[in-house]
């Protein structure tokens, strides 16, 4: 199980999860702002 360390082994999908919670982040800052 050393040989496989990546949790990731595709970085599209990486950079797709990245962005996506950082939209979700900041999506809920927003709501917490307006509220």
């Amino acid at each position: 199980m050393t040989s496989r360390v990546p949790i990731y082994p595709d970085p599209k999908f990486s950079e797709s999860l990245m962005q996506l919670a950082s939209a979700a982040e900041a999506l809920t800052i927003y709501v917490f702002r307006v509220r």
